[in-house]
C-alpha cells in the first residue's frame, strides 16, 4: 500500500514538473521547440529525468490496476482499497491534462505501453499473489 502511495505522489509531482519544465506553445512549431531544448540543455535534462520517473510510476499504478482487475475477474479475493489506489492514475492523468495535454498525452502513451510490457498474469504470479 505503501508503493501505491509513493507512486500516486511521485507519478503526480514527477509529470507536474515535467510538464513546467518542458513547455510547448501554441501553435506548435518545430523549431522553436528544438531552438529551446538546444538553448536550454540543463531545463531539457531535468524534465526528462521527472519524465521517466512519472511514466515509472504512473506505469507501476496501471499494472497492478489491471492485475487486480484480472484477479476480481477470476473471483480472486482482492483489497478493494489497494484497487481505489491503483485506479487513482485515473485522477493523476485527469490532473496532469489540464496542466498541459500534450505532455500528458505523451507521458500517458509511454505509461500503458511500458505497463503492457511488465504485464504478468500467468499462473506463477497468481500463487505468489496467494502466499501474501
Amino acid at each position: 500500500m505503501l508503493s501505491k502511495i509513493i507512486s500516486i505522489l511521485a507519478g503526480y509531482v514527477a509529470g507536474l514538473v515535467f510538464i513546467r519544465s518542458i513547455p510547448i506553445e501554441k501553435p506548435f512549431e518545430i523549431t522553436e521547440f528544438i531552438l529551446e531544448l538546444v538553448l536550454h540543455p540543463i531545463q531539457f535534462f531535468v524534465g526528462m529525468v521527472f519524465f521517466f520517473i512519472s511514466f515509472l510510476a504512473n506505469a507501476h499504478l496501471l499494472k497492478s490496476g489491471m492485475e487486480e482487475t484480472y484477479f476480481l475477474l477470476k473471483k480472486k479475493s482482492i483489497e478493494w482499497f489497494h484497487l481505489i489506489l491503483s485506479y487513482s492514475v485515473v485522477l493523476i492523468f485527469y490532473l496532469l491534462f489540464i496542466q498541459g495535454f500534450w505532455q500528458t498525452i505523451m507521458l500517458l502513451m509511454f505509461s500503458i505501453f511500458y505497463c503492457f510490457l511488465s504485464l504478468n498474469l500467468n499462473s506463477n504470479h497468481e500463487i505468489e499473489i496467494e502466499r501474501l
